[in-house]
């Protein structure tokens, strides 16, 4: 997105990131759909996008160290315990007066230097689980499920 999209871009994943609590809230205590967590990594810069491939298959694709750089910072949200992961340069271009929090400096694969990230203090950003966490509610669950429920 443009940086005059910056607002835009959070806003739909704060509601993306609502429509996943509410497909958890409306989950049966067995459902898988009680570990539905979704985490997302914005990032401003140059891309490709286009359609690549050759006649036998083609492909709408998206190309780019921009990409790379928010693929790997979705990958970060499973440790840092924030589903929403912004750059420096995503926080500077929001129009918006949000709440920001450093979340700290860290070298992305791929990249030689060390980069800020931020995310936003919102219930919405916060509601995630970290990878341990993911695993010991599944562990947890699958045994109560083995013992009470009926589906």
């Amino acid at each position: 997105f443009s940086p005059e999209q910056a607002d835009a871009a959070v806003i739909c994943c704060l509601e993306s990131l609502n429509e996943l609590r509410a497909l958890r809230a409306n989950a049966a205590q067995c459902r898988l759909r009680n570990f539905l967590y979704g985490g997302f990594g914005l990032s401003i810069g140059p891309v490709i996008v286009g359609n690549f491939g050759s006649s036998m298959k083609l492909d709408y694709t998206i190309l780019g160290n921009t990409v790379n750089r928010a693929s790997r910072m979705v990958g970060m949200t499973r440790s840092t315990g924030r589903a929403l992961m912004v750059e420096k340069t995503v926080m500077q271009a929001c129009q918006t007066e949000w709440q920001w929090d450093f979340l700290g400096e860290f070298q992305l694969k791929g990249q030689i230097e060390n980069s800020a990230f931020f995310s936003i203090n919102d219930d919405l950003a916060l509601d995630t689980r970290t990878v341990d966490e993911m695993i010991g509610q599944v562990l947890s669950t699958t045994e109560e499920h083995r013992r009470n429920c009926a589906c």
